[in-house]
């Protein structure tokens, strides 16, 4: 069986910690020439991650969380989203995405400290 890792925010160039048959990425674009087998757009501050349950082995975010905005108007503009409240919906989505194996991988770097967080099985 092939092993998937998604790395969530991931820029051009998916990360693959845990050293897995594919990587795959997701980010607010895709940038070009990218395999769109591997690589697919959402904006995650309100919108799942586009991949089937149990489709993945591990996920991880690096320098992702410090981007997702504190802040926004809704798409009506008469209210109000805290997305970064909201970002248990991303926990649970990498919860529901992987099969088996690794907890996530995380890390914030631009805090006053590097913070690495690691959700319990």
């Amino acid at each position: 069986m092939v092993t998937r890792h998604l790395d969530l925010g991931c820029g051009p160039t998916p990360r693959n910690p845990y050293g897995r048959d594919e990587a795959h990425g997701i980010d607010i674009a895709v940038p070009a020439g990218l395999d769109g087998r591997f690589f697919r757009r959402a904006n995650l501050a309100v919108e799942p991650i586009p991949h089937p349950d149990s489709s993945l082995d591990s996920v991880s975010a690096f320098d992702f969380f410090e981007h997702v905005p504190r802040l926004l108007a809704t798409p009506d503009g008469r209210g109000t989203r805290f997305p970064f409240v909201e970002l248990d919906r991303c926990v649970d989505d990498e919860t529901r995405l992987r099969r088996h194996g690794e907890a996530p991988a995380a890390s914030v770097q631009r805090m006053a400290n590097q913070v690495e967080f690691r959700r319990p099985q």
